[in-house]
């Protein structure tokens, strides 16, 4: 389900790209209103030689070898609040990191907390309370990009112990690090599980 309320004209749907132009209807109000953003993909430039990616950039995979390092999520924003979510196709929840990122930032993601990167890793080796990630869980990334939070959800329960505020400068990435056979799929907007949560915009800027 996409972040909004009220059913939405099919019809006006694109699998691939949401226009933030294009409006959607909510027959609530009887008016036309903006409720999606653009479909992410991951970046094709910027995926480590141990990934492999697949179905047109939205999947990533870790194929062999212990290369660890960010793996972007298409494109950069300075302002706004946009939600994503992802699905983890896997059998290692402590093999997973999401966060927040700029182009500055080089090496690993998972525990880093400096002015280039804001790294959360899942599992037993993240943050106190931290929860692993099972097979078929659902991610999502909620990003205040104006007052710097990042508030991450396992299957639409806040985790607590991952999220937080953060103090990446600059123009701000998604990116996720994954090994040990884990894949990573960001979910067609037309098939989000959850709402995005209140003020937050569902999908990505372009």
């Amino acid at each position: 389900m996409l972040g909004f309320r009220g059913k939405v004209d099919s019809t006006a749907i694109d699998s691939n790209v949401y226009d933030l132009n294009r409006h959607y209807r909510e027959h609530a109000f009887g008016r036309l209103v903006t409720v999606a953003g653009y479909q992410p993909f991951f970046d094709p430039s910027n995926i480590l030689s141990s990934k492999v990616l697949s179905n047109s950039n939205k999947t990533i995979t870790h194929n062999s070898g212990s290369e660890l390092g960010a793996n972007y999520i298409l494109n950069s924003t300075t302002s706004g609040k946009y939600y994503i979510e992802l699905t983890h196709d896997g059998t290692d929840g402590n093999s997973l990191t999401v966060g927040v990122l700029n182009a500055n930032h080089s090496g690993e993601m998972r525990n880093q907390n400096d002015s280039d990167c804001f790294g959360r890793r899942f599992g037993q080796f993240g943050p106190a309370g931290t929860n692993n990630i099972n097979n078929g869980d659902t991610i999502g990334l909620a990003l205040d990009a104006d007052n710097k939070t990042l508030n991450i959800y396992v299957n639409n329960s806040l985790d607590s112990g991952m999220s937080g505020s953060f103090s990446v400068t600059g123009a701000l990435f998604l990116a996720v690090e994954l090994w040990n056979g884990n894949a990573l799929t960001l979910v067609d907007l037309s098939s989000y599980s959850y709402t995005a949560p209140s003020g937050y915009l569902a999908g990505w800027p372009q």
